[in-house]
């Protein structure tokens, strides 16, 4: 068949117009995506695919942590140790179980593993790790066979276990061929025969090295001893990932009395190292309920119990991986010295070949973090002044970080190499000759600092705790509350009522003791927490986006419309209680009548340090309606949690979060120096920052700070101590699951798209907004290219070509597979 040119133009044009008519069913059903009367989302019907159900995409892979209980301990032959326990909520007849016993040493004030193994590593190819030193390490039983427990018992609730300290064939001194119950009357027990032979730990020519090795053996086999005492017994979890277990711990102190007699003391009854003076909830507020660690999962997560910790971690346990056979070359894994370490970022420290000088202690009750810098990449963290974030109150009813009598090794795991070196006199010293001769003391703190000692500063003295809280109970006491706004409307001077109360007392704004809450000078001079400072701003919704106020001089947008609260634009209301400001300016055109709107009291005088408050409001002429409160996303308490307070730009949002949200909203960007000029929205911060290290390489919005060997950039020196697939851990009322529900928010400016929002689109479809700032892939452009492909075939347009007001009626189809 001869085919001529006008067959083969009309077989285009028709194939042209067929494609054309596929492309406008489909974006017609996009465009369809809208609401029922039921208030859900219709979506279209799309080819059959993939379904990944929402939920299952962000299951946890940690099981939850489970308190088992020791229910009874019982001693044979006044050497041989039985223990009981309960698991709740197991249903096999079997468990795999580490056991950990541990004596206390009251004059050490330090735990002690009765149970004692040697650890060698190495030699490392990097030097930082070691040369393969042997080593003392805390040791543990490993019990995972029929013959090892007996029980697997059914009880109310779970299952009942129980085992004696058995050891195998050639361990802890066992010379039969079958596990054997452990004997403790001779003391500690050594894993092999060898490692208490100080000769086995080095060249034994190194007279210097085999002493230091021969000493420590020495002071643990002396302080071992089988005696009436405190011990401690700790039952943990061994196999992570058989099938049907659970994560739990089982830990109690027992008193012996050295006749076989056995106590089991009260949890208040526990003896505490000072590195274990804390309470349970006070490592579970960051780390979550169930003590994960998704950036390093120590010990697979498995051991959730701090006071379990101590049973290893402990003054007599080093560290292989990172330790040199030269005196002194062990690195203390003591939990004390650990934890204060971990979370002060002191330079250089590492456990276990695992380098920790980027954690950043979220804390910020005394300042903030440094940044990094080529001079220092890790400079110690401020905020791990505050101890009160992790220490209770001891027996004494005193914190453990007042106490009179300082232990002088605590102030050195932080005050030392590394560290915030605090000066100290030696000998030789005028000042040292001086001070031992005067007060009989050298440079042992204890010895001059405590009670009835010549200087009887504690920590608190020196870290202000005690003055940092009384200011943070301050601020807290107060509040700033808005109680009228007439005429927040376009063209308008807006008119704000306004009130400070402390307690059920409302203070003097005028002529009072806090008179400066309005400011006297040329309000070009004002800075930030001077006085008070009012804002008024707009958008979608509930959410905002501030449009028409204008970038400012450093290039960022998103700010709400600002007013100082000055002597010259303030009167008093009914009374000098009540203020009432009336902006100098009048609203942009962009504030138009009906528009969903807020307004903002924040900052204070500098001495209270006040908290700021967000209402919603109605743009309108005369008053306005509602002043409520936005919609609950994230509670001020859930930040809290792990922030002891939440200070930034010279404001306070302790009392409510939301007020971040009035500069930090879907119409906000970063400034011009910024590394990447993109959104500073707060879900897409708080997700971007968090997210680093786990679902992301790094989260460059603001701070591109490097520092070669060290730091990446961005927020890659943010480790959140929890897993972000937490979404509980700060959202509440269901608010992270779009699934089912009215899905409010707004979309963001997208990436390098600042010209194209200055001229009216510019922004990313929402819910691929608030995915992307999980899922965007920092280190592979061609997969985050998928993904942002795979966004826009779901009507997840994240590439800028719209404004706001567009996905308003044109919604993603995402959740048509990403469904529950």
């Amino acid at each position: 068949m001869k085919i001529s040119c006008k067959h083969i133009f009309l077989l285009i044009v028709g194939l042209f117009v067929l494609n054309l008519l596929i492309m406008v069913q489909n974006r017609d059903a996009g465009a369809r995506a809208k609401y029922d009367p039921s208030g859900y989302w219709i979506a279209p019907i799309l080819p059959d695919g993939p379904r990944i159900l929402f939920s299952e995409g962000h299951v946890i892979d940690t099981p939850e942590a489970v308190n088992a209980t020791i229910t009874d301990i019982y001693i044979n032959n006044n050497a041989e140790i039985k223990v009981t326990f309960v698991i709740p909520g197991y249903e096999h007849d079997t468990a795999h179980v580490e056991l950990t016993m541990a004596k206390w040493l009251e004059d050490e004030n330090t735990w002690m593993s009765m149970l004692q193994r040697t650890r060698e590593r190495g030699p490392q190819g990097d030097p930082r790790y070691g040369d393969g030193a042997k080593v003392i390490r805390g040791a543990n039983l490993r019990l995972e066979n029929g013959t090892a427990l007996t029980g697997g018992e059914p009880v109310s609730g779970g299952m009942r276990f129980s085992t004696w300290f058995k050891s195998g064939p050639g361990d802890f001194g066992n010379l039969s061929g079958e596990l054997t119950p452990i004997s403790f009357s001779d003391g500690v027990k050594w894993r092999r025969s060898s490692d208490h032979n100080p000769a086995s730990y080095g060249d034994p020519e190194d007279f210097q090295y085999h002493q230091f090795a021969a000493d420590i053996i020495d002071q643990i086999n002396r302080n071992g001893a089988w005696e009436s005492g405190i011990y401690r017994i700790g039952v943990t979890e061994r196999n992570r990932g058989q099938e049907g277990y659970l994560r739990f711990n089982a830990v109690a102190d027992f008193y012996f009395d050295g006749n076989n007699e056995v106590r089991i003391l009260d949890s208040n009854e526990r003896k505490h190292t000072a590195g274990e003076a804390v309470a349970m909830g006070s490592c579970n507020r960051c780390h979550g309920d169930d003590m994960r660690f998704p950036t390093n999962r120590v010990h697979s997560e498995l051991r959730h119990d701090p006071t379990v910790c101590a049973n290893c971690h402990n003054a007599y346990t080093w560290d292989s991986r990172n330790a040199y056979a030269e005196v002194d070359g062990w690195p203390s894994l003591d939990l004390r010295t650990m934890v204060h370490k971990i979370h002060a970022g002191i330079e250089g420290y590492a456990a276990d070949a695992y380098f920790y000088q980027q954690v950043r202690f979220p804390d910020w009750t005394f300042g903030r973090t440094p940044r990094p810098s080529q001079a220092r990449p890790y400079p110690n963290s401020p905020g791990v002044a505050n101890c009160t974030s992790c220490h209770v109150y001891s027996g004494e009813e005193v914190y453990s970080w007042q106490r009179q009598n300082p232990d002088p090794q605590g102030c050195s795991t932080c005050h030392g190499e590394g560290g915030m070196v605090f000066w100290q006199a030696e000998p030789g010293d005028p000042d040292y000759e001086f001070i031992s001769a005067t007060y009989d003391c050298g440079h042992n703190c204890a010895s001059c600092h405590g009670e009835q000692r010549p200087f009887k500063h504690t920590p608190d003295h020196y870290h202000n705790v005690t003055e940092q809280l009384e200011r943070l109970a301050l601020a807290r006491s107060h509040v700033m509350e808005v109680t009228r706004v007439e005429n927040a409307v376009a063209g308008q001077r807006p008119v704000v009522t306004w009130r400070v109360r402390e307690g059920d007392q409302y203070l003097d704004l005028f002529s009072g003791k806090q008179g400066s809450f309005l400011f006297k000078e040329d309000k070009e001079l004002f800075e930030e927490g001077e006085a008070v400072r009012l804002g008024i701003g707009w958008g979608y919704g509930e959410d905002w986006t501030n449009q028409g106020v204008g970038p400012r001089s450093t290039g960022a947008i998103g700010d709400p419309f600002h007013e100082i609260a000055h002597i010259d634009n303030t009167v008093p209301g009914d009374d000098q209680t009540t203020a009432v400001t009336t902006f100098d300016s009048p609203l942009p055109e962009t504030a138009f009548s009906g528009r969903s709107g807020f307004v903002i009291i924040e900052f204070g005088p500098e001495e209270i340090q006040l908290n700021s408050r967000l209402k919603r409001i109605s743009l309108g002429q005369g008053p306005n309606s509602f002043l409520d409160d936005r919609r609950l996303i994230v509670d001020a308490e859930s930040c809290l949690s792990c922030h002891a307070t939440m200070g930034r730009h010279g404001t306070y949002a302790d009392q409510d979060i939301s007020s971040c949200v009035s500069c930090h909203n879907a119409g906000s960007m970063s400034r011009d120096a910024s590394a990447v000029q993109g959104s500073v929205d707060f879900m897409y911060m708080i997700h971007g920052i968090h997210g680093t290290g786990e679902k992301r390489k790094s989260f460059d919005r603001r701070r591109d700070h490097t520092v070669d060997g060290h730091f990446i950039g961005g927020y890659s020196y943010v480790s959140y101590p929890n897993t972000i697939l937490d979404c509980t851990a700060c959202h509440v009322n269901d608010s992270h699951n779009p699934v089912g529900k009215d899905f409010k928010r707004l979309g963001l400016i997208a990436d390098n798209a600042r010209d194209m929002f200055l001229a009216g689109a510019g922004v990313a479809a929402p819910l691929s907004s608030v995915c992307y700032s999980c899922h965007e892939d920092t280190q592979s452009m061609r997969v985050n290219k998928e993904l942002q492909h795979h966004f826009y075939h779901s009507g997840g347009n994240i590439y800028g070509e719209h404004d706001h007001a567009y996905f308003t009626d044109n919604r993603e189809q995402c959740l048509t597979c990403h469904q529950e």
